[in-house]
């Protein structure tokens, strides 16, 4: 590894980042990564030659509650894959997140890249789908259910967000406050709960959705399975509120309902990405209750 070294990421990296992602149409934006700094989402780390101090890849690391750690955003410039940078990148990640005394690691990986992660000593665990619904800006409500009970509908200012929080942890393996927090008060995301009960405390799901310039991501979603009411009424009370070009959503295949319901607002699959992981499988959650997740680099 004489020739490049490893480092963490420094505001000096923005551009190098936005640069490298944008290459890959990830969709970020350059505040993306500042905020991630400022707010201190994560961990991020920039690969670099040892000569001339060139960036040529990046890794993110995220420590959910010292229990589940999460890898992404593992990119290397084009010239310079298959030179073991990809490989070393992850390593330092793992070894940064043992560091905190993390034992169960998980990422999301493209199907391409599973070997390398295989080499690496992670195991496929399930098989996600990235699907997608273009509008064109408006949205046809020709096919779609509009339930009167989505009016019954709450944003997450209307609820109590420790009880939301709980729902999360349980349903995710490990607490992610830090991260909801950060997308929720997001000036482009919106957010729906549906919440039961004499004093609407008993929270059954919710759904959080960013906008970017023409495309809207939905996710993290987490619903009961057994309502798959409640599951249609905050996927379609998203696309209503937003006035996007294009929706994307990732959820597991083994969620019956959750494809079920995207390809009947028009949804289809686009790629599949693999759930792999690392280490002991202590922190599971409740994987039937997840129907969108927060995002294929943060989980």
């Amino acid at each position: 590894m004489s020739w490049f070294s490893i480092r963490r990421f420094t505001l000096d990296d923005i551009e190098f980042a936005f640069q490298i992602t944008s290459k890959e149409n990830w969709g970020y934006s350059k505040k993306d990564f500042a905020s991630m700094l400022d707010e201190g989402l994560g961990s991020h780390f920039v690969a670099e030659e040892s000569e001339g101090r060139r960036g040529i890849g990046m890794i993110s690391t995220y420590d959910y509650g010292g229990k589940l750690g999460w890898i992404g955003n593992v990119v290397v410039l084009e010239e310079f894959r298959q030179r073991g940078v990809a490989s070393a990148l992850v390593k330092h990640g793992v070894k940064n997140l043992r560091t905190d005394g993390i034992k169960t690691i998980r990422l999301y990986s493209y199907l391409q890249a599973e070997l390398l992660y295989r080499r690496l000593g992670f195991i496929r665990e399930g098989v996600l789908g990235v699907f997608s619904a273009r509008f064109g800006g408006r949205r046809s409500q020709a096919g779609s259910k509009v339930s009167s009970s989505k009016s019954n509908l709450m944003t997450v200012d209307q609820v109590n967000l420790e009880r939301l929080f709980h729902l999360d942890e349980t349903c995710f393996g490990a607490d992610r406050k830090k991260m909801l927090k950060s997308v929720i008060q997001d000036k482009n995301a919106t957010s729906f709960v549906e919440a039961q009960g004499t004093s609407r405390d008993k929270i059954l799901g919710y759904v959080i959705a960013s906008k970017g310039e023409t495309d809207c991501n939905i996710g993290p979603m987490v619903c009961d399975p057994k309502r798959e009411d409640i599951a249609e009424e905050l996927i379609e009370a998203t696309m209503d509120h937003f006035n996007a070009e294009k929706f994307s959503m990732v959820t597991a295949l083994e969620n019956v309902t959750s494809t079920k319901i995207l390809r009947k607002l028009g949804y289809e699959k686009t790629i599949e990405v693999l759930r792999m992981r690392k280490g002991r499988n202590l922190y599971n959650g409740r994987p039937k209750w997840i129907f969108a997740v927060g995002g294929l680099e943060r989980g």
